[in-house]
C-alpha cells in the first residue's frame, strides 16, 4: 500500500536521487551553488580576499547596516577570475552566522545600474 507521507519525507543527502527522469533535486542545486561559490572565492587574489573578509568582519562589528557596496568602497573590486567572489564571501559570512540579511536596496555603484543588493547587519559573532 502506498504511504502518502513517503513522498513528503525529506531525503538524506547521500541518497538523494531525482524523482523524475531529468529532474534536479534541491540537494543538487545547493551542491552546485556551493561549488560555484568555492570556485569564485578560489580564483580571488589572496591579499584581496583577506582584506575583503576583514572588511566584512569590521563592518559586522559596527552593528550598523551595510551592503556589498560598502565592502567594495573599502577594499576594491575583486582581483579574481570571477566577478562573484565578493558575493560568495558575503554568503560565506552569512553561513557562519557572522552577518544576516535584513533587507534589500538598489546598489549605489554606477556600474550596477541600480541592481538590488542585500542589506546586511552583524550578528555579534566574530566567527
Amino acid at each position: 500500500m502506498n504511504d502518502p507521507m513517503q513522498s513528503a519525507r525529506p531525503r538524506s543527502r547521500p541518497h538523494a536521487e531525482p524523482d523524475l527522469e531529468g529532474s534536479i533535486s534541491l540537494f543538487d542545486i545547493e551542491d552546485a551553488k556551493a561549488e560555484g561559490m568555492a570556485r569564485a572565492i578560489h580564483g580571488a587574489d589572496v591579499r584581496w580576499k583577506v582584506a575583503a573578509e576583514e572588511t566584512i568582519r569590521r563592518l559586522a562589528l559596527t552593528g550598523r547596516e551595510f551592503t556589498i557596496d560598502d565592502v567594495t568602497d573599502r577594499c576594491g573590486r575583486a582581483l579574481a577570475s570571477s566577478p562573484h567572489a565578493l558575493g560568495a564571501l558575503m554568503n560565506a559570512a552569512a553561513r557562519r552566522r557572522q552577518i544576516r540579511r535584513v533587507g534589500y536596496q538598489p546598489s549605489r555603484a554606477p556600474s550596477r545600474q541600480g541592481a538590488i543588493v542585500s542589506v546586511w547587519v552583524g550578528t555579534g559573532e566574530s566567527a
